[in-house]
């Protein structure tokens, strides 16, 4: 056999080991992130059944319609892919030489997997996957397979949907939003009020018009940037990667998403603000579509019905407020009239058996157990059994649910955000890469899409591939065995809530209320809701609702959430101590809210109102804020093994009700605070239980 042949099979053996040490590494770490994520069962997420961390997140973001501004995170890993893929020939190149620096990554992810496994949480899954990737690529690839990978790794981290940052972030950019917009149209000579996050245009006397009556704008979640922010980031990253070529440049681009998103929202205020002037508001932003009316007003109307010696009583209705239980699909109505006043000077209050409900008029109602009173103080008595109110005026409604129904003017200023900020981002990247930025060398250095790999370091012997291939398979498979034998059935702790709500707090009476049909199909059937209107001695109504979590997740949620849904514009929020009367101390939040109605008169009437709520754990824990409880629910199932049933307790109060423009009792909502406060604080004495 002659000397090249020998020299041609000897290549072929050493090729065939190469190939074989190679691809053994390459498959053991693809088994361990495929058996880990996409097959064994992790989390509900809000589902029924367990589902592997990459089913919940393709559920979460392809089945619930809600989500629909993180769907660009479906082609986040198709694109990380394709970076991969643009170095693939520097890949070819490099020899897989593990690290065993590897293993304490691994095992700092199997720890984050098994906690989110065990709080039954996706975003600790999400964690665990990027952990567990890089601990992956460094025990069996090496620091030279990190540094390579490390700009498509860190990519990948924009695939995983971050919901509690919605709150976090665009909280932060509504105020600066709407501040930047207000300046620029109070200086081009656009007059206009900023309250909070709400623009508005100022009131013109000579001309008869109510502040707001020109253009209302709001700067609404959708609108402060963050449905836009983290795909403006992610295109940024991507494309300071492709474009520039050093760190310093590409750090700057990312960075300038936020500021970028910023400005593109104030174009968008400004065009909604200017578009509204020369066209008009339903244009320019759309129309306020109102829910169910909750309450009005009743300035007049006749009540004819028996006395009790059976004689016929005509009597005339002066003033009075419509409190509505239900309506019906018909639009009839069911509800009290509380502090009813009649032309006589006697008061009065009545159920509203049913009543037709037409514009700002109530007609043929059906009123029962009419209460008269001659003077204040006086215990009322039965003056009717059964009478009818007909052609009863209605003012100053207050709805429920309202909801703004957007123009298509409205939706293309959407479109403008994303168009100014991606226009910035891409002439930033061509000022950085004109300018090549020389003077700042020193910031970075070579990305390792250009870098080859390092002289001295030969492919790794067989032993040692063998050995490292076979603890990241280990190790894969320990963590599936650990949260398989960890029990997660829910063990819930106590409420710390007393159920039920008493019918008289102090000297309040109440009038119990059920549950929305709403809610009956948002929470499960573990889940249980109290709810009563108290009636406080300064004759002000106080909506108290406590929500028990149920058994299967934390089912709570964020005021600052659902207020926005039903029409309601925060533009306070503070944090409150309620003292006990057992001594203890709680912590409370109140949000100062409002919202403007168009009556039809056209007169445009503002309502303002104050929402104060905290969360309430067992064993007496208690916080003001829904991101603590969140963090404590999970420290604690992890390190204490306590899983917290909690309850919110919400209290909502109307504090005034006036045209928008009127001059406003400064005094007013610091009284409401202190007043509703003090009511608050009286009935977590009664409904908490003494050792909470």
């Amino acid at each position: 056999m002659s000397s090249a042949t020998l020299t041609a099979e000897k290549k072929q053996t050493v090729d065939a080991a190469v190939t074989w040490t190679r691809w053994i590494p390459l498959g053991v770490g693809a088994l361990v992130m495929v058996l880990l994520f996409a097959v064994f069962p992790y989390q509900h997420w809000t589902f029924a059944t367990r589902g592997s961390v990459l089913e919940g997140w393709w559920k979460l973001l392809t089945q619930m319609p809600d989500n629909g501004e993180w769907q660009y995170c479906l082609v986040v890993p198709l694109i990380a892919g394709w970076l991969v893929w643009r170095q693939a020939d520097l890949l070819k190149k490099m020899p897989l030489h593990g690290s065993w620096l590897g293993v304490p990554v691994l095992l700092f992810g199997i720890f984050v997997y098994w906690a989110g496994y065990k709080v039954d949480t996706g975003y600790l899954g999400f964690a665990a996957l990027q952990i567990l990737l890089a601990g992956l690529i460094l025990l069996l690839g090496g620091k030279e397979w990190m540094r390579a990978l490390f700009i498509p790794w860190l990519f990948l981290a924009f695939a995983w949907p971050l919901f509690p940052l919605d709150n976090l972030l665009a909280a932060r950019l509504k105020i600066p939003t709407a501040q930047i917009a207000s300046g620029i149209l109070n200086t081009v000579g656009i007059p206009c009020v900023r309250e909070g996050s709400t623009l508005q245009s100022m009131a013109d006397t000579a001309a008869g018009l109510q502040q707001g009556a020109k253009f209302t704008l709001d700067v609404s979640d959708s609108c402060s940037g963050m449905r836009s922010l983290y795909a403006l980031i992610m295109t940024g990253v991507l494309y300071s990667m492709v474009a520039l070529k050093r760190t310093g440049p590409r750090l700057l681009l990312a960075a300038s998403t936020i500021p970028l998103a910023v400005i593109g929202n104030v174009v968008r205020l400004l065009m909604l603000a200017i578009a509204s002037l020369v066209v008009g508001q339903e244009f320019a932003v759309g129309k306020q579509i109102h829910g169910k009316l909750v309450e009005a007003s009743l300035v007049s109307g006749v009540m004819a019905g028996k006395d009790n010696q059976g004689r016929e009583d005509f009597v005339k209705i002066t003033g009075g407020r419509l409190v509505v239980e239900n309506v019906t699909a018909e639009n009839q109505i069911q509800g009290w009239i509380r502090k009813g006043t009649l032309a006589d000077g006697r008061t009065f209050e009545a159920k509203v058996e049913q009543g037709k409900l037409s514009s700002s008029v109530l007609e043929d109602a059906t009123l029962r157990e009419v209460m008269f009173s001659r003077a204040e103080g006086e215990a009322p008595e039965a003056a009717m059994s059964v009478a009818v109110l007909s052609q009863a005026g209605l003012e100053r409604p207050s709805y429920s649910e309202s909801r703004q129904v957007e123009s298509f003017f409205h939706l293309f200023a959407g479109f403008v955000v994303f168009g100014v900020a991606l226009g910035g981002v891409f002439g930033l990247a061509s000022l950085f890469e004109r300018k090549h930025w020389n003077q700042m060398k020193k910031w970075g250095h070579q990305s390792g899409a250009g870098a080859l790999p390092r002289e001295g370091h030969a492919a790794a012997s067989a032993n040692d591939v063998m050995a490292k291939s076979g603890t990241a398979l280990a190790l894969g498979v320990a963590a599936m065995a650990i949260c398989w034998v960890t029990p997660t059935a829910a063990q819930l702790a106590e409420s710390s809530f007393r159920p039920g709500l008493p019918e008289m707090v102090g000297e309040c009476p109440s009038t119990a209320l059920t549950m929305t049909s709403k809610e009956r199909a948002l929470f499960d059937e573990t889940v249980r809701l109290d709810r009563r209107m108290y009636l406080t001695p300064d004759e002000r109504q106080v909506l108290v609702t406590v929500v028990l979590s149920g058994e299967v997740k934390k089912t709570l949620h964020q005021p600052e959430r659902c207020l926005p849904d039903q029409g309601w514009i925060i533009s306070n929020r503070q944090e409150v101590p309620l003292r006990l009367k057992d001594g203890r101390e709680l912590h409370a939040t109140v949000l100062s809210v409002f919202r403007d109605i168009l009556k039809d008169d056209g007169t445009r009437v503002r309502m303002r109102a104050l929402n104060l709520y905290w969360y309430q754990g067992s064993h007496g824990y208690s916080t003001p804020s829904y991101d603590v409880s969140s963090f404590v629910s999970y420290r604690d199932a992890i390190l204490r093994n306590l899983n917290h049933r909690w309850g919110q307790a919400s209290f909502f109060m109307k504090v005034s009700e006036e045209e928008v423009g009127a001059l406003e009792d400064p005094l007013e909502e610091l009284t409401a605070i202190q007043s509703l406060s003090s009511f608050a604080a009286d009935t977590a004495s009664e409904i908490l239980n003494p050792e909470s």
